[in-house]
């Protein structure tokens, strides 16, 4: 079965031709036409100049698509588009276009959820997963963990309370001063810092205080030391780490943002890594945490993460260690998105319509499809 997938939920213009043989999931071609340069120097997506540039770019970029995989329409068998959640006037330009041609060309029309297609972007077979599942969506918009007891029955056991963790990353990247979408950047300055204070003083701990005073123990007794004093020699920051021990499974990030932002204006001669490095600790620190209170709660078999923020090598080689520590029997499979599927694609449209094809017994006529931005999982 071949599909032509096409995304376009925010600022991403994509079209992808993905091919299933026997079960192997193969990605033909994946052509992304990116606006991050065009919105970065708003500081974030204005919806109104994405939707304009979608109309411009999705014709030329299924064009693309079909040229780069060598065929033509008429050797698909369906069309995958995403219905949703993403922004109203971005969606509507996919899904229209996704049924003009579906149509014109007399193709089966598959409407896919967004997050449905972070969660495939995983999968290198459509039979690959052991269930339960648990799936760690993070990205710009969403942070949720979801449980599966077979494909395409979504339950979202956890999500954010306020921002999603993709939004803490950009607005903590806006407020150290690097540009739109600030994700990259954020985990490239945290990768540089390094304090040899914390090498001199391996039992050093510096609790974070909402009153601006650390105590810091290097003995059995605790010194006061005035947070003007750590600013300049440059000792450990703690930011909190928001909800980690509520007994849910739900996030918050807000805090944890608010946070960042008071340090920055109490103390202007900041070091720039050591706050990235320490926010995007907070930040994965809360994700970890619990994701694997969740594996160990739902006795998972394959854990999955997708989205924009599944990129982050950070994320990837705590879970991983993690993992590997509490050695779980039976063993859980950890699952990341393919290469080229982290960010919004296409590929990952049509791979969940290949899933869905199969496993879900939903039907919808083509003609009552439309783009809803607050589209759920279930």
């Amino acid at each position: 079965m071949i599909i032509l997938g096409i995304e376009s939920s925010c600022d991403e213009t994509a079209a992808a031709i993905v091919q299933e043989t026997n079960g192997a999931i193969a990605i033909v071609s994946n052509i992304i036409a990116s606006q991050a340069k065009i919105h970065a120097q708003y500081g974030g997506v204005i919806p109104e100049i994405a939707a304009r540039n979608h109309i411009l770019n999705i014709i030329p970029v299924i064009t693309q698509a079909f040229d780069a995989a060598h065929i033509s329409y008429q050797n698909i068998d369906g069309i995958a588009v995403t219905q949703g959640p993403g922004l109203i006037a971005a969606l509507h330009i996919g899904v229209e276009t996704a049924k003009t041609l579906a149509l014109a060309w007399n193709k089966p029309l598959i409407p896919i959820n967004h997050m449905a297609g972070h969660i495939y972007s995983t999968l290198k077979n459509v039979d690959d997963f052991q269930f339960p599942v648990l799936a760690l969506l993070v990205s710009g918009g969403h942070t949720q963990l979801v449980l599966m007891k077979q494909h395409y029955d979504f339950e979202i056991i956890g999500t954010t309370i306020d921002d999603a963790v993709g939004e803490a990353f950009d607005k903590v990247a806006k407020l150290l001063g690097f540009p739109y979408p600030g994700g990259p950047a954020i985990e490239q300055e945290a990768s540089e810092w390094s304090n040899p204070n914390i090498r001199m003083h391996p039992n050093l701990q510096i609790i974070h205080h909402r009153r601006g005073v650390n105590p810091v123990s290097t003995d059995d007794s605790p010194v006061f030391v005035d947070s003007d004093v750590i600013s300049r020699l440059g000792l450990p920051i703690t930011f909190p780490r928001p909800m980690i021990d509520s007994p849910d499974f739900n996030f918050s990030y807000s805090g944890l943002k608010t946070a960042v932002r008071y340090l920055i204006e109490k103390h202007p001669d900041y070091n720039r890594a050591q706050v990235a490095c320490e926010f995007q600790n907070a930040a994965i620190d809360v994700l970890v945490i619990k994701t694997l209170r969740a594996v160990e709660h739902y006795h998972i078999k394959t854990l999955v993460v997708g989205g924009g923020v599944a990129a982050n090598q950070h994320l990837r080689n705590q879970l991983t260690e993690k993992l590997k520590i509490e050695n779980r029997k039976p063993k859980t499979d950890l699952r990341f998105p393919l290469p080229g599927t982290s960010a919004d694609n296409a590929a990952m449209i049509a791979i969940a319509a290949l899933v869905k094809t199969k496993y879900s017994k939903q039907k919808t006529d083509y003609r009552k499809i439309t783009a809803d931005p607050n589209l759920r999982l279930k």
